[in-house]
């Protein structure tokens, strides 16, 4: 289905569903276009100069130069309505859509003037396409059996090749030379509504549909790779409940060919999107009454905001500071400047005690062989984002489980991650960093695996754990594992941030009983292993205390933090001894980072 057949849709849905909330407003350039009836899609030569298409009210494709967001009048190709178009060249774009005699058609645009329209033979209609280098294209849209992925070499369309997925709506966007992604969604007997697909083609050819968790009843609609591992797709359903439309977006991060946690959008419908850079991205899309927007930063999407002036927006190009829309408003065409402000980001990094491990379900990508961070949204740091007004769009979430002082500056080998600092300099408006860290470099999680066995595991750890912490008390800038230079770091590359260095609460009770079951069928802590284990808890916090001083960073005190609620009492905020699943054990668990949460807002 081509993309103008819906716009009726959500146009019919604009004058019959009021909306209770009132989004914001965004800070925008609205023009109309005389002599255009819709635009569907738009796409950038230079960070000045765009074109974008569409039809008029003859139902005739347009092609329309915009220089720095102000439209010039439109062009016409007989003959054809335009519904995708790409810019492999600084002086070279392709149109495409539908042409006469029931096929697809592909318009060439050269130094802005649009050429005769070629006939696609084998498709019905276009809807979208996306070039991967200077002379390779790939455009997406029906044929009569199927839908089909057209390569595209030197403007010569090649054969269609049949695509696995439905044929209500399309996105087309290439991570690499080789490599592009197509989405739309995939009905069938196990998914009657609807469920969103992704399709990679590798070298034109399609390979199998994967399900996006997390959409079903939707359909995907627009996709942006701004890396050669990250894309970021978008959707909406617009399926209706008595008399009543539901509108839902949906925001879909794809990591490394492997979609991530759908993000559900209500009362917005959105239908393309494109980035300005690796980690910010901007659908556009409508509620039901104006276009909006809505920004993208690592993945996460964040509120909606209005576009004055316009109806419905249905494409999207960016440059590095700027980003322009096309749609439609109650009369004609519509061109939008949405200019990118970088919101305030929460970076959240560490080890395990911030990861949430312990706490299942973890993210898409942080539980499979190649990377067990394990990072849950029941962590507090989520908690805490979502507490303070940054979940929405501006949340980067880093921590690790097993991280030691070294991950932050090298490599993370075992779990294939960047170094933690890495993700300090991917804003500038970083505004605040939490952590937990130290306790895997006195191997702590080995202490605790020890003590659940012996008895006397003081004998066994005493001295290493010791010489550990102070080793890491050494303020010195040769040392590897510096507390103090490693907060000093972070306060280097996050100079405008609030900086939290979180302790690690107490876990056992400040005068714990004789003894205290591990979780473990059998297994007893001792008074005396719980005492020595809280101190040496006190003296790791301590250090972080102390080091968090010299760096002139905040430390918070998390000692305190499960008083009344530490391993033996009656509701305990922490896991006990995991079977299946040690690395989990004695960890907060969710009321245990709730607590952490309220520590680090009241800091924040």
């Amino acid at each position: 289905m081509s993309r103008k057949f819906l716009a009726p849709v959500v146009a019919a849905f604009v004058g019959g569903f009021v909306c209770t909330a009132t989004p914001a407003t965004a800070s925008t350039s609205a023009h109309g276009v005389p002599g255009t009836n819709d635009l569907f899609a738009v796409a950038c030569l230079s960070g000045s100069t765009c074109l974008a298409v569409g039809d008029n009210s003859n139902s005739e494709g347009v092609v329309v130069p915009a220089t720095n967001g102000i439209p010039a009048s439109p062009q016409q190709v007989p003959g054809t309505e335009l519904q995708g178009v790409a810019c492999p060249s600084a002086t070279t774009c392709f149109a495409v859509g539908a042409g006469p005699s029931n096929e697809g058609a592909l318009v060439p645009i050269t130094n802005g003037v649009a050429g005769s329209a070629q006939a696609v033979s084998g498709t019905l209609v276009l809807d979208a396409v996306a070039c991967s280098s200077a002379t390779t294209c790939l455009a997406v849209g029906d044929s009569s059996s199927s839908a089909v992925a057209l390569p595209i070499i030197n403007g010569v369309p090649g054969s269609p090749q049949p695509l696995p997925i439905g044929d209500l709506y399309f996105g087309v966007a290439c991570s690499s030379a080789t490599t592009c992604v197509v989405v739309s969604d995939l009905g069938g007997n196990a998914h009657p509504q609807g469920v969103g697909a992704v399709v990679p083609v590798i070298n034109g050819i399609p390979g199998a549909a994967h399900i996006m968790p997390g959409t079903d009843g939707f359909t995907l609609a627009g996709v942006a790779c701004p890396s050669a591992t990250t894309c970021q797709a978008v959707g909406f359903d617009y399926a209706s409940k008595g008399s009543n439309p539901i509108l839902k977006g949906v925001v879909v991060p794809i990591i490394n060919g492997t979609p991530g946690t759908a993000q559900v959008i209500n009362r917005n419908t959105l239908f393309g999107v494109a980035c300005s850079s690796a980690t910010t991205c901007l659908a556009v899309g409508a509620n039901t009454s104006t276009g909006v927007m809505v920004p993208i930063t690592h993945g996460l999407a964040g509120s909606p905001a209005v576009i004055p002036g316009t109806e419905l927006l249905q494409g999207a190009a960016c440059s590095s500071t700027t980003c322009l829309a096309v749609g439609e408003n109650s009369s004609e065409g519509v061109v939008a400047t949405l200019a990118m402000h970088s919101p305030p980001v929460y970076v959240a990094l560490g080890d395990s005690y911030s990861s949430g491990e312990g706490n299942p379900p973890y993210l898409v990508g942080t539980n499979h062989h190649s990377d067990e961070c394990h990072r849950s949204p029941l962590a507090y740091p989520f908690q805490a984002a979502n507490d303070l007004g940054f979940y929405q769009g501006s949340f980067s979430f880093h921590a690790c489980s097993g991280a030691v002082i070294q991950d932050f500056y090298r490599y993370n080998a075992s779990n294939h991650e960047r170094p933690q600092l890495y993700w300090l300099t991917r804003s500038s408006t970083v505004k605040l960093v939490s952590l937990t860290i130290g306790g895997n470099n006195i191997d702590f999680p080995w202490v605790m695996a020890t003590c659940v066995f012996d008895p006397n595991c003081r004998l066994v750890w005493q001295h290493t754990v010791n010489h550990d912490i102070a080793h890491m008390s050494n303020a010195s800038p040769h040392n590897p594992v510096s507390l103090a230079q490693l907060f000093k770091h972070i306060r280097q590359d996050a100079p405008q941030a609030t900086i939290l260095v979180v302790g690690y609460p107490r876990l056992f009770p400040e005068h714990p009983p004789s003894s205290c079951y591990t979780g473990l069928f059998g297994f007893y802590f001792v008074r005396p292993q719980m005492d020595w284990i809280n101190s040496e808890g006190k003296k790791m916090d301590q250090a972080l205390a102390r080091a968090a001083h010299q760096a002139g960073v905040k430390y918070v005190n998390a000692y305190d933090a499960f008083q009344g609620h530490e391993l033996c009492t009656r509701y305990p905020y922490l896991n006990r001894f995991i079977l299946h699943g040690y690395v989990g054990s004695f960890h907060p668990n969710i009321a245990g980072h709730r607590a952490l949460a309220r520590l680090v807002e009241s800091a924040y």
